[in-house]
């Protein structure tokens, strides 16, 4: 919940989370369950969006969240702003790609072994400013494409000569393209649909293709915060756990080849591929 300094700094952004146009989610995105159990009213910046937890497969989201149209413009306008609020430091499209690098090694060194130098062409969706996707063509060959809805972000991935698309996975059209590789970096929690995201990227993958993706465990967060409200928050319609990030794969045509925990101790890391019975 916000607090002291943080609060002020909050209201500053300006942001009125309750006239945003919204959508109730009522059934569960991964099981199709409608029994929930509520559990939270509030997210961590104080907004009235309320979550709660399936009661069949365990899922956490949010029962209250933003139109595609409201999130491309909180995308735009206020998603680094309110999270420099929150944090009490500046996060924009500069300051994060020092951290973004030294993400891109961990994530260089966890697929290595398995791309033999070449990641073909590749997506990286939630591609912010470009900066793992062109850390990752330096050791190996491969053609980018990056996807993603924050403008600013966008525009420094341009700079790195990167193909580069404006767009939501969710509405991205993808039918007639192929890939050998795509990434879902430190992405997946925000996606207003995971299971449409995954089955449009196992129609887009390659029979040998592979898919790397990471999540924010839920489980960790929750044993090391005071509060379920201090770990919800309005860009993260979705909150996984290692239990159900299996089940979402499995349910749309992927199978784990490995797994881990990155140094953070919060991510964990798959890569995946195409089912046997989906290739």
């Amino acid at each position: 919940m916000p607090h002291n300094g943080r609060n002020s700094r909050i209201s500053r952004v300006d942001f009125d989370y309750d006239v945003q146009p919204t959508t109730d989610v009522i059934v569960c995105n991964l099981c199709g369950s409608g029994d929930s159990a509520h559990v939270a009213s509030l997210d961590r910046y104080g907004y009235a969006a309320p979550s709660r937890k399936c009661g069949d497969c365990g899922l956490i989201f949010l029962s209250r969240v933003m139109t595609l149209p409201a999130y491309q413009k909180f995308y735009d306008c206020v998603y680094r702003p309110l999270v420099s609020a929150y944090h009490g430091r500046t996060i924009d499209a500069q300051t994060i790609q020092r951290e973004q690098a030294d993400y891109a090694q961990q994530l260089r060194s966890f697929v290595w072994p398995e791309l033999d130098k070449d990641l073909g062409r590749f997506l990286d969706i939630g591609g912010s400013t470009g900066v793992v996707a062109a850390t990752l063509l330096k050791h190996f060959s491969g053609q980018a494409t990056l996807l993603d809805p924050a403008g600013a972000e966008v525009a420094v991935a341009r700079s790195y000569g990167l193909a580069v698309r404006q767009e939501f996975l969710e509405t991205a059209a993808l039918e007639k393209e192929t890939y050998d590789t795509v990434l879902l970096c430190q992405t997946i929690d925000h996606l207003l649909d995971i299971r449409l995201s995954l089955e449009k990227i196992h129609h887009t993958l390659r029979s040998d293709g592979l898919l790397y993706l990471d999540i924010v465990d839920t489980d960790v967060l929750l044993h090391a915060a005071p509060d379920i409200e201090d770990i919800l928050k309005i860009d993260h319609p979705f909150y996984l756990t290692d239990s159900t990030m299996r089940r979402y794969l499995e349910a749309t045509g992927f199978q784990v080849i490995k797994s881990n925990t990155l140094d953070d101790g919060f991510h964990v890391a798959y890569l995946a591929g195409k089912a046997a019975n989906e290739q």
